[in-house]
């Protein structure tokens, strides 16, 4: 897609072609801008069959536009990897607003109750807001320091492959941790002791869950798209090529 120049504009029509579903959702159930951890939602079978959790949390639409952003300066990151840009105060400035001021406007806004409409606009507007100003963050890090550390953090192969391997795990953990605890029969005691034992239980297998997803499909997945997308680039250069010499 971002070959033939289409990726960005493709990218751009579906944040707003899923920011519009998230929006008319969240005004005709009348839900809040973010999903509230109130004490009765605690309970798990309740937690689990939440439709708010579903379309304030956990569905494709409301998170489509912070993906959406990852893309986009994912992009921007392997087009100018190797491209120093001028920076000034003003520039830095900016910079830093952006990067510390999107985020906490994205969370502070969530503090508040607003009227029916507000609350549909804003709702699938401050996950990629919050994203954005990430983004942005970590763009400048790199662009402003040109070959410094941090473009070479971004670059390191172990951390390329932690960065994917947390992204597995992002993918399973929700299912792991849930899941394990759903399955089990009866009151369970509760106590100090028997809460960081869970939790450090529910981090040590969603992290090895999240290894073997990453090894089994999310790697051979993407070696297989990049063997694809390297073949097609070299018969492109071989066609064009050839045109030359004819």
């Amino acid at each position: 897609m971002f070959k033939f120049d289409i990726g960005q504009k493709m990218i751009v029509c579906l944040i707003g072609f899923f920011w519009s579903i998230s929006c008319c959702l969240i005004y005709y159930h009348n839900l809040p801008v973010a999903y509230p951890y109130y004490a009765q939602y605690l309970p798990l079978e309740l937690l689990m069959s939440s439709y708010d959790l579903y379309v304030l949390y956990t569905s494709l639409y409301i998170n489509f536009g912070s993906y959406g952003v990852g893309l986009l300066f994912g992009n921007l990151f392997h087009r100018y990897k190797n491209h120093t840009f001028a920076s000034s105060k003003v520039v830095s400035c900016l910079w830093l607003l952006l990067f510390f001021g999107l985020p906490t406007i994205a969370v502070y806004g969530t503090l508040f109750e607003y009227s029916r409409l507000t609350t549909a606009l804003l709702g699938p507007t401050l996950k990629p807001l919050f994203s954005l100003g990430i983004a942005i963050g970590m763009f400048g890090m790199i662009s402003r320091m040109g070959g410094g550390i941090v473009k070479s953090i971004c670059e390191w192969r172990l951390a390329e492959f932690v960065a994917r391997w947390s992204y597995s795990t992002y993918m399973i953990h929700f299912f792991v941790v849930f899941g394990r605890h759903l399955l089990k029969g009866g009151i369970e005691d509760i106590s100090d002791k028997i809460l960081i034992k869970t939790a450090v239980l529910d981090i040590i297998q969603s992290f090895v869950a999240g290894l073997v997803v990453h090894l089994i499909i999310e790697r051979p997945m993407a070696n297989v798209c990049s063997c694809f997308l390297s073949k097609k680039t070299t018969k492109n250069k071989k066609l064009g090529n050839q045109k030359v010499k004819l």
